[in-house]
């Protein structure tokens, strides 16, 4: 590794997260001063006081710079979304579990007391839960869904549209804006919302330049006084071209590369959005950088390092939530996703060298940011997937891959263009999205399948509470069929959607009333030219994406009671009935009989067909849905770590979990539940009908290094990913990791530091995770053949 950028490393892995309230303390001073302003406007002055007043720090060794703190691993709050909860923790915050602990010192929290109690009534969330009908708030605190990521965080899961910052600057955008602005009719009927918005537009893009400008005279500062003449010259360097970018085109790659930083800090600093994304970093990168090594201004090792001195700078990002947000996501959820390879817009493979050298930095560094992606096709490279599994083996799981062939066809089926569709990138954990021209909320509801399994047990009744939550389906000792079964877990369904959907909707107006984003709709295709921002619905492509949570146990649930009870006829109704109830407490014959029937991940007819009809009901009753913004609902079946959270709100379950035990994560099967190989796992997978889950999913796999052992074996391994993907799988995800070391891990963490597993969609340091967590990845079957 690179010697500076090792000294990076460690100074990131040495810095402790706290708790910085600068931008709480400038939000709250600007909304009291603007009270009679649209919301718009307070959100552009408030864009701007922060570019004018958050702190100008440069570390030493740092070649890329801009920090979303003064510290390293600072974290900023942003009361306007939610607030009750910071006033509630605020004397927790450093009594947490570690990877969720935040220092915070006595006097930030007596200045956020004081700053706080001014929002009490005024946040996005208390606009939400103001819209919501009552039935949906009902459905989300009796564990149908979740939806605290919209309701805490800014508008996320997006890929702005850096490739065209890069090529315009800020001035060009200014100018665009400027244009628009004077092309207004007066006698509009919008003309007023209209102005205010191209006018905030403005406001932030001069905002921007200020920022960096501020960066560019610290720079200059710094050089004076700095008594080493190499890092002098790096200063001096680093202020030129601050004083260049983001107003202006990058002409070089360093350039490019403090540009898209800028911008990427710019949009975490205007709202705390999750999963704000790189995208095609290769793609838009890459001309610069074939340039620079043209004109041999720079070699592929000072390439390296620049590139290293970035993927720190996506490291230092970080978020605070409430501690249960904080459980259901996991530690510092950035999820900044950056994709390589993949097809252009017009079809053509679209790897090069760029992509290489990400693997490569991504290989030497070990991090969990940024949140490494890659496309496959049809014509992929047998060399670029051999060395993204080589970088995979280190153990980060990273990468992830992804699918072309199924992927870019659900897209088009949503209405994509087919260019934007070839262009897609991931955002957040594992969700596709069209780079600078969608604006969706991907990961918004967390949807509790085998909640709705368990009211059409009983009868729209909530065995937990006892509270009715669903519709009436009766009780199951009248179903005469495995069909009424069926129709029940569907009209279950279907009514628990309908109230996610009405919560989200309140959510997304909530946001365009409360909380709209000049800055990030600057950077979004079609806003400037709608003159809309993208809660209104600006954005080239709209989407809302909820997420369906525990297939596996819903499908081997369904599974034990269709051969049980219909087709063998061995098990009553009232004999299981009783057994769920008990949560199996003198009936552990009849748990074993449950665990004994079929299960998803074995390559079984039997039960993969019911788990393919189980994703046709989740995703056809969303797709019924539409959003404020215009666009149509569209499933995906990926957790974060709800599985965990949510499985706290079922009781026992016919596929023979126990009562408030984690789901299985994703599309893969329950933990342990995979008796024979990775194969079988894969051909069961691929009996869903992928295409229907168009805004993503999560597959996982834990295998044992041994698999990857030796040259022969690595092939084996490509072998199978190419076969996966031709037989039409979305997309897979690796542990490659021991589960002896993961259990000494937990027992010694101090000689783990460093450790990063694959999670959900996401990767984290393995010690910093909830113990229920850890537990969850170690429980799941670690692959030992092919």
């Amino acid at each position: 590794m690179n010697a500076r950028v090792a000294r990076l490393k460690e100074r990131l892995l040495k810095a402790e997260p706290a708790i910085v309230a600068e931008r709480a303390r400038i939000a709250t001073r600007v909304f009291r001063e603007t009270e009679s302003e649209p919301a718009i406007t307070r959100r552009a002055l408030l864009f701007q006081s922060i570019m004018r007043e958050i702190t100008v720090v440069i570390h030493d060794d740092e070649l890329i710079v801009g920090s979303l703190a003064p510290s390293i691993g600072g974290v900023q709050l942003y009361p306007e979304f939610s607030s009750d909860w910071i006033e509630r923790e605020l004397d927790t915050f450093d009594r947490r579990q570690p990877g969720l602990r935040f220092i915070i010192s006595e006097e930030t929290k007596a200045e956020l007391r004081q700053d706080l109690p001014y929002w009490r009534g005024k946040t996005v969330a208390d606009r939400a839960f103001a819209l919501m009908p009552d039935t949906a708030k009902r459905a989300m605190k009796g564990g149908m869904f979740a939806s605290v990521a919209s309701l805490l965080y800014g508008i996320g899961h997006i890929i702005a549209d850096y490739e065209t910052v890069l090529r315009k600057g800020f001035r060009g955008l200014r100018a665009e804006a400027e244009k628009r602005l004077s092309e207004l009719s007066p006698a509009a009927p919008d003309f007023c919302a209209r102005r205010r918005f191209l006018e905030a537009v403005v406001v932030c893009c001069d905002a921007m330049v200020e920022f960096a400008h501020r960066y560019a005279a610290r720079a200059e500062e710094l050089a004076r006084s700095e008594r080493s003449p190499e890092r002098r010259v790096e200063l001096e360097t680093i202020s030129r071209i601050c004083k260049r970018v983001p107003e202006n085109p990058a002409s070089t790659f360093w350039e490019a590369l403090q540009s898209f930083w800028f911008v990427h800090l710019a949009i975490q600093l205007e709202a705390n959005g999750v999963g704000i994304s790189p995208g095609r970093f290769d793609q838009y990168m890459w001309p610069y950088l074939e340039e620079d090594m043209r004109a041999g201004r720079v070699t592929e090792h000072q390439a390296r390092e620049l590139l290293g001195c970035l993927w720190i700078k996506l490291n230092e990002i970080n978020q605070a939530a409430d501690a249960f947000t904080s459980e259901l996501n996991g530690p510092y959820p950035s999820r900044q996703n950056l994709v390589l390879g993949g097809q252009t817009p017009d079809g053509r493979d679209a790897i090069n060298r760029l992509s290489y050298l990400c693997l490569d930095v991504t290989e030497q560094l070990r991090l969990h940011q940024p949140s490494l992606s890659l496309r496959f096709h049809a014509f992929t490279p047998t060399e670029f997937l051999k060395r993204a599994v080589e970088v995979l083996k280190t153990g980060t799981g990273l990468p992830a891959f992804y699918n072309d062939e199924v992927i870019i066809p659900g897209l088009l089926s949503r209405g994509i263009r087919r260019e934007d569709a070839r262009n897609y990138g991931i955002v957040g954990c594992t969700e596709p999205s069209v780079p600078g021209k969608s604006q969706s909320v991907p990961a918004a509801s967390k949807f509790n399948l085998p909640k709705c399994l368990e009211l059409a047990l009983n009868s729209g009744v909530s065995p937990e509470t006892g509270e009715e939550l669903g519709p009436r389906t009766g009780n199951p000792t009248g179903f005469s069929s495995f069909d009424d079964v069926m129709a029940a877990f569907r009209s279950q369904v279907a009514y628990c959607i309908e109230q996610l959907v009405s919560c989200e909707n309140a959510i997304d107006v909530a946001h365009k009333e409360v909380a709209p984003l000049p800055f990030l709709s600057s950077i979004v295709e079609n806003c400037i030219e709608r003159c809309m921002s993208i809660q209104e619905g600006g954005a080239v492509y709209n989407f809302t994406g909820p997420q369906g949570v525990g297939l596996a146990n819903v499908a081997d649930s369904l599974t034990a009671i269709k051969k049980l009870v219909y087709d063998e006829k061995s098990v009553t109704w009232a004999e299981l009935q009783d057994a769920l109830q008990a949560n199996f407490e003198g009936y552990e014959s009849l748990r074993r009989r449950l665990l004994e029937a079929p299960k998803y991940g074995n390559d079984d007819d039997y039960v993969d067909s019911i788990a393919r009809e189980v994703v046709r009901i989740y995703a056809s009753e969303v797709e019924k849905h539409r959003n404020p913004r215009g666009g149509m609902f569209h499933a995906g079946m990926f957790p974060a770590t709800s599985h965990i959270a949510l499985g706290r709100r079922v009781l026992a379950t016919p596929d023979g979990r126990r009562a408030r035990e984690p789901f299985a994560d994703g599309i893969s099967p329950g933990q342990g539940r995979d008796k024979h190989g990775m194969t079988a796992v894969l051909n069961s997978v691929l009996k869903l009908d992928h295409m229907m889950l168009s805004n993503g999913i999560v597959f996982n796999q834990k295998i044992h290094p041994a698999l990857l052992d030796s040259e022969k074996s690595l092939m084996s391994f490509v072998a199978l990913l190419r076969t996966y993907f031709l037989g039409k799988g979305m997309q897979i995800q690796f542990n490659v990791v021991d589960g002896a070391m993961l259990r000494d891990a937990q027992a010694h963490p101090e000689k783990y530091r460093d450790l990063v597993v694959r999670v959900a969609g996401w990767s984290a340091f393995f010690v910093l995770l909830d113990r229920s967590v850890q537990d969850d990845i170690i429980a799941r079957t670690e692959q030992c053949r092919l």
